[in-house]
């Protein structure tokens, strides 16, 4: 929300806060005391700038560092302020119907281009004077997303009008999402802009789908007649969230920060698709999130979303979670595989035997045998055979 849009609420808190404190505001109908010593009167009168008619009615403020007076017009077009503080003061001229333009002293449509009067001890300050124009209205309508649907934040859409970069007036979106400003003739840029704690859900906009005063196309409003179909579609702001991990089980806990709230909202945080709620927490003071939530544990396993919705500005924003099967328990895959080389089985001798196939256990079983026989003495039984079968043949020999 601006400055200006603040300003406008803060004008009539004051006011209303002075007249609950019983505050008594001076006018020329009114029986008004003399000036206190040092102080000076401020008086004028207001006129229709259509038909030169008296203005009856309308509000005269008169403000600066040493003070803040109102009065208002009687059926003359008359006003008076009898006991102003010595200073320098700017003074406002505006119809509390709108059927008049907002004038500053003198002939300025805005504060900052006003002409200060200066009220001296003691003087009589008069001819302080308004001519105000008969109001037209700027008219549309506004769209959020493309759609009509305002999440029910309606009266917190303000269209305001700037003259030169200097707030003129505005006024709020109806529920059907129509406006209509009242102002005097002139050349305006005109925005829609988002307050209180919507401020964070849309961006501004100037007319036409300009994010400055500077690219925004001029609305000229003549005298002639209301200006319409100044419309304008707003976009969604969008929350900015991350998790710590885009992959959990049923029953994780996931590290979850965001940003974009408004400044201590509350904010609810969702499973999706179907919206199952994780946790309600409340925005920091720069409108962060930073918290831990639980995956509930009967999740069904698939793509899903955890989602940030603000309470007051209807922010949102989500990042992708993958649920995934929780695993086994032992950590086992479930196949049920295995070698089963570990196991033994008593045999018949009462010794264990190992758990593989029959032949694998007699070769074992026959390299075992042969590993107990030394090397040495099995080759010089083969040398001694062959001797033996040598001198066989050679007594064969001898006897034939």
């Amino acid at each position: 929300m601006t400055a200006r849009v603040r300003g406008h609420r803060r004008r009539k808190r004051v006011l209303t806060a002075m007249l609950a404190a019983g505050l008594t505001f001076t006018g020329v109908g009114a029986a008004s005391a003399a000036p206190a010593a040092g102080n000076g009167t401020i008086s004028g009168t207001v006129t229709r700038a259509a038909d030169g008619l008296p203005a009856a009615g309308v509000h005269v403020d008169v403000s600066g560092a040493n003070g803040y007076f109102f009065t208002s017009t009687d059926d003359t077009g008359a006003d008076q302020i009898p006991n102003a503080k010595p200073g320098q003061y700017t003074v406002r001229f505006s119809d509390p119907y709108q059927e008049l333009a907002t004038q500053w002293w003198d002939g300025a449509a805005s504060a900052q281009d006003a002409t200060p009067i200066t009220v001296a001890d003691g003087s009589e300050l008069t001819g302080i004077d308004a001519q105000l124009a008969t109001t037209v209205s700027i008219r549309g309508s506004v769209l959020i997303d493309g759609t009509t649907d305002l999440r029910g934040h309606s009266s917190n859409l303000a269209v305001v009008a700037e003259a030169d970069g200097h707030f003129v007036g505005m006024t709020y979106v109806h529920a059907d999402g129509t406006y209509s400003l009242k102002i005097g003739p002139g050349t305006y840029a005109v925005k829609v802009e988002g307050t209180e704690g919507f401020a964070w859900a849309v961006a501004a906009q100037y007319y036409s789908h300009a994010a400055s005063a500077a690219d925004a196309t001029p609305v000229v409003v003549s005298g002639a007649g209301d200006t319409t179909g100044i419309d304008f579609d707003l976009s969604s702001l969008t929350a900015d969230v991350a998790l710590s991990s885009g992959t959990a089980h049923p029953g994780d806990a996931v590290h979850v920060t965001a940003s974009g709230f408004a400044h201590g909202e509350p904010v609810q945080i969702e499973l999706h698709s179907t919206p199952v709620v994780l946790a309600s927490v409340t925005a920091d003071a720069n409108g962060t999130i930073d918290t831990t939530v639980t995956i509930p544990a009967d999740v069904p396993v698939g793509d899903h979303q955890i989602v940030l919705v603000g309470a007051m500005s209807t922010l949102s924003g989500g990042a992708p979670l993958a649920v995934t099967a929780a695993p086994a328990p032992g950590g086992s895959d479930g196949s049920g595989s295995g070698s089963g080389s570990g196991s033994t089985a008593p045999d018949s001798s009462g010794s264990g035997s190992t758990g593989s196939d029959s032949s694998g256990s007699a070769g074992a079983q026959l390299a075992a045998t042969g590993s107990d026989v030394p090397v040495g003495v099995v080759g010089l039984g083969a040398l001694l055979l062959l001797a033996g079968a040598v001198l066989m043949r050679i007594r064969r020999r001898r006897q034939a």
